[in-house]
């Protein structure tokens, strides 16, 4: 699904689902621990992270604040025609790395529920 087509399943699945989180290098870990069990092929996967106003204050679709940053090297960098403003988890990288991209490509993704 896009970003947004995403985000809005994650909602739709349980009271306060949104895309994934990662508040810590520990979360990220369980995260990519988990991703890895089940995603087979080497595919990038959203997470929660984007910049919806489109300058580059990047904010947690469920709200919480961002003090945890895992960027790819060079990352954030905008460089899909200036349109990159939704966060994908590289798996190239085992699922521990974020990438911005462009919120339009289809990618698996990863929901949060709290409970």
């Amino acid at each position: 699904m896009t970003w947004a087509e995403a985000e809005i399943d994650c909602q739709t699945q349980a009271n306060n689902g949104h895309l994934a989180s990662i508040a810590n290098r520990a979360e990220g870990a369980v995260l990519a621990k988990h991703i890895m069990t089940y995603q087979q092929k080497c595919i990038h996967v959203w997470i929660g992270l984007h910049d919806p106003q489109r300058n580059r204050r990047w904010r947690w679709s469920d709200r919480s604040i961002v003090n945890y940053r895992a960027w790819a090297p060079n990352e954030p960098n905008n460089d899909h025609n200036g349109d990159e403003y939704c966060t994908e988890l590289k798996c190239d990288a085992g699922y521990v790395t974020w990438n911005d991209k462009n919120c339009k490509i289809e990618r698996p993704y990863v929901c949060k529920f709290v409970l």
